[in-house]
This record gives structure tokens, C-alpha cells and sequence, in this order.
């Protein structure tokens, strides 16, 4: 009798940890959508700011996202969020200093889930004063 409750035991052990194994990985990256700026757009200083504004999903739930804008490689903007949802957008306008030409400024949005996986995308756009 106590050999058939460990048989009993062990096979449900093996069921289990074979279900379990089973767990669908995920493998996906969060989708980023550019809304504003998008790239090639000239922006004139002396009426608009600069818009900023991004959406990001994810079939599961993204932990962080990246907003960075930098002007020759000098970071002139950022923004850090950590998400924890399957659905994230950012709005936000920013005036960058000192523009005395047209400038080509690089914007990159990065996020990533919480399974490890990360997307990002640049824009280059241009600001005059």
C-alpha cells in the first residue's frame, strides 16, 4: 500500500512539473509608436515647443520607458518611467536652449517588459529658431 501512495505521489509530481515547464515564454517586444515629432519635421522655435509624444504597448506589461533627446550627442532631454502596465503614454513639450540655426536633434524612445525583452526607436527632426 505504501508503494502505490509514492507511485501516486510521484506521478503527480511529474504532471505537475510538466505542466508547469510548459509556461509559454514571452518572447515579445514592446511596439513603440512615434506620434510627435516624427522624423524629418522642422519645428520653429518662436511659435511651438517642442511635442513629444509616444505610445507604448505590450502584450504583456512593459517595466520602463526611455525618452532621450539629445542635439550633437549632448543629452538636452530626458524622461525615465517605469511603466508596469500593458499600456503607456507619454505627452510632454520641451523648448531646447541656445538655438541659433537649424538643428538637427536626435529623439530615442526605449522600453522594455518585464520578460526581458526591448525595443527602441529613433527620429531624427530639426528645430529653428
Amino acid at each position: 500500500m505504501n508503494t502505490g501512495k509514492f507511485l501516486f505521489t510521484t506521478l503527480i509530481a511529474v504532471a505537475s512539473l510538466s505542466v508547469t515547464s510548459c509556461e509559454k515564454k514571452d518572447e515579445s517586444s514592446p511596439e513603440i509608436t512615434l506620434l510627435e515629432p516624427t522624423a524629418g519635421d522642422t519645428i520653429s522655435l518662436t511659435t511651438d515647443s517642442v511635442r513629444i509624444a509616444i505610445h507604448v504597448k505590450d502584450n504583456d506589461e512593459i517595466h520602463m520607458a526611455n525618452v532621450d533627446v539629445t542635439q550633437a550627442g549632448v543629452n538636452i532631454f530626458s524622461n525615465c518611467s517605469d511603466v508596469d502596465a500593458p499600456m503607456y503614454h507619454f505627452q510632454q513639450d520641451f523648448k531646447p536652449q541656445n538655438i541659433s540655426a537649424v538643428t538637427p536633434l536626435e529623439l530615442t524612445i526605449t522600453a522594455s517588459d518585464h520578460s526581458g525583452n526591448q525595443s527602441s526607436k529613433k527620429a531624427t527632426f530639426y528645430v529653428k529658431p
